[in-house]
């Protein structure tokens, strides 16, 4: 029979894990933050203003107000902010605008990101082609 030569160096002596401290501490700020708010499934974040925007489901959320700032007809999938405004992606294939004037973009399948550049920039990352 042929061992391995590492193993049989460990072979009957007792192999512990140091204690975690040091290098190896646990990273406790998220089990030790305040709890701002709570929501059943939050996702997509983005600061606007100095206030912090999410999304559960179809609605539009922020952490100073118990109540949805804005409802849709579809989950959304995707924010972005600028300046006062948010892109909203929603899993029915188009773009929402929240504080703004613009007109809804259309014609997407799944908007999985977005991120503005400028004003006039928005991009939009469309998950598949087929597929919402």
């Amino acid at each position: 029979m042929i061992l391995d030569p590492l193993l049989d160096l460990f072979r009957g002596k007792a192999v512990t894990i140091p204690p975690m401290d040091g290098a190896l501490r646990p990273n406790r700020l998220l089990d030790d933050a305040k709890i701002v708010t709570s929501c059943e499934a939050p996702d997509n974040i983005a600061l606007l203003g100095g206030k912090l925007f999410f999304s559960s489901s179809e609605k539009l959320l922020t952490t100073s107000s118990d109540h949805p700032v804005a409802s849709f007809n579809s989950a959304i999938t995707s924010i972005a902010a600028l300046g006062a405004e948010l892109a909203i992606g929603l899993e029915a294939g188009r773009i929402a605008f929240h504080n703004s004037e613009r007109p809804p973009l259309e014609g997407f399948n799944c908007p999985t990101a977005l991120a503005f550049d400028g004003p006039d920039d928005l991009y939009i990352c469309n998950g598949s082609d087929s597929h919402s």
